[in-house]
């Protein structure tokens, strides 16, 4: 049976530390052609729209990340697939997921910057996700 895990606990089972490693890893195995994702695909009614992007990382597994947009407000799944068996393996709400996958990802590209005198670091964004590139960590001194 596939383990569902509630938005709650998200944040106590992924660090931002973590969520930086794994986010890494991936886009050197997508660099290497060991990871592949597809556009987002976006199916709308007149008050609802369904978004839909799925992945897939050698020798991890297949995956799936939903959400509906709807005038109630916006709800995220995560779906996970062992890669060999096929097998469903975790369902996720993925609010807080997103969120800190998103910062991870922000960060990933600053860690080593370009340039050493680049005095400020900007965050552009608003509500709930826009903290997340924040928390990963800025990679110069304040």
């Amino acid at each position: 049976m596939a383990l569902l895990i509630r938005e709650d606990e998200v944040r106590s089972l992924l660090s931002m530390e973590e969520a930086i490693e794994a986010v890494e890893e991936v886009f050197k195995l997508k660099a290497a052609g060991r990871a592949d994702n597809r556009p987002r695909q976006r199916p709308r009614l007149e008050h609802a729209m369904l978004q839909a992007m799925p992945g897939a990382v050698e020798g991890v597994g297949l995956g799936l990340k939903a959400y509906t947009v709807t005038p109630a407000g916006v709800r995220f799944l995560v779906l996970l697939w062992d890669h060999e068996s096929g097998e469903l393996l975790a369902m996720i709400e993925a609010g807080e997921l997103g969120r800190i996958r998103n910062g991870a990802a922000s960060r990933v590209p600053t860690k080593n910057p370009p340039r050493s005198d680049s005095p400020t670091v900007g965050v552009i964004g608003t509500g709930y996700p826009a903290a997340a590139p924040a928390e990963a960590g800025s990679p110069v001194p304040a």
